[in-house]
């Protein structure tokens, strides 16, 4: 077969397939390693054009264009790190989690990540609790036990990241390849805009009087050298550090105990896409918080007794015994 300067592209389409996602630095030494392998299978006999890196990207979209997939760049919330990975552009299902799991599993997945979405504070993370509790929710047909070894498998997919607190957020994957996804579900607002680079945001800090939002690695961009800072929108004075009184985004707003609630999800966005204070609010009608929730047990057990010393009196008072004390159901009201 006789090779050609495609033939550069083709094979880093296969390196990158392998790989899933990319340092910006891998994904440039790969094209280089590429295009050394086609000169050397073809002894030097063609030409092969040393493009820049930017002009190479834009070849490799026109040939996957046709497949609705695209080599899409991200950058890393926290450092600000460039990435790379080809993305399925159809965002109708998560067909990209499809391959891997079954139809119980996608689901659970699916509920761990509107969790996130949902999650109070816009702190786009979920407890390792929370996140099993949709198990008996959701009725699947599997352990908790299972549970924990599928959130495992979806941090070393690349799916979900998980902290040292033991919460979990939406990993640089899931940003990219779920992106339509998550738009498409939870609305066009659901992720916030960084003020500086325009990317989505799920971790940073946000101005404390105009409630817009930016990245902790733009915000380190912004501040550069300044002696004093301000907000890029409104003017308003900022601290030198991403501290308060700025508002934090991300697993930092997340309060130490889980309580479950989640915020409201319309309209949690003003129009230019900064935080709205009056409707960023959360329902308590979707789980009762932590100390609530252990009042309702301690009043099931109370009950329980209850019923217990009933239904014996009652067969000690019924010689026939065919008075018997209604069975308890387990299903959670």
């Amino acid at each position: 077969m006789e090779i050609t300067p495609q033939d550069v592209y083709k094979l880093y389409l296969q390196a990158i397939l392998s790989r899933g996602i990319l340092s910006e630095e891998v994904a440039q030494l790969l094209m280089q390693k590429c295009r050394r392998a086609v000169l050397q299978a073809c002894d030097n006999a063609i030409q092969v054009q040393d493009v820049d890196w930017d002009y190479f990207v834009q070849n490799v979209n026109a040939l996957v264009d046709k497949l609705d997939f695209e080599f899409r760049p991200i950058s890393d919330e926290n450092t600000g790190a460039a990435f790379y990975a080809l993305v399925n552009r159809k965002g109708d299902d998560i067909a990209q989690v499809a391959t891997d799991y079954t139809p119980a599993e996608i689901a659970f997945f699916k509920a761990v990540v509107e969790l996130i979405m949902d999650a109070d504070n816009f702190s786009y993370s979920v407890s390792s609790l929370a996140a099993l509790r949709e198990i008996p929710a959701l009725k699947l047909n599997f352990a908790k036990s299972q549970g924990e070894i599928l959130l495992s498998s979806f941090v070393a997919k690349g799916w979900l990241n998980r902290s040292k607190r033991g919460r979990y957020t939406l990993a640089m994957r899931s940003m990219l390849e779920l992106l339509p996804y998550l738009k498409s579900t939870f609305g066009e607002d659901a992720l916030l805009e960084c003020l500086i680079c325009k990317d989505a945001l799920t971790r940073g800090v946000a101005c404390h009087q105009c409630r817009k939002s930016i990245h902790y690695h733009c915000f380190a961009k912004y501040k550069g050298n300044k002696e004093s800072l301000n907000c890029p929108n409104c003017r308003g004075e900022w601290p030198l550090v991403a501290a308060s009184p700025l508002v934090y985004i991300g697993e930092e707003a997340a309060p130490r105990e889980d309580s479950g609630r989640r915020r409201t999800r319309q309209q949690t966005e003003d129009s230019d896409g900064g935080i709205d204070e009056d409707e960023a609010q959360t329902s308590d009608e979707d789980e009762p918080t932590q100390p609530q929730r252990t009042q309702v047990k301690k009043e099931k057990k109370t009950g329980s007794r209850k019923s217990a010393t009933q239904a014996e009196n009652v067969e000690m008072n019924d010689e026939d015994g065919s008075s018997q004390a209604p069975r308890r159901s387990s299903r959670r009201g």
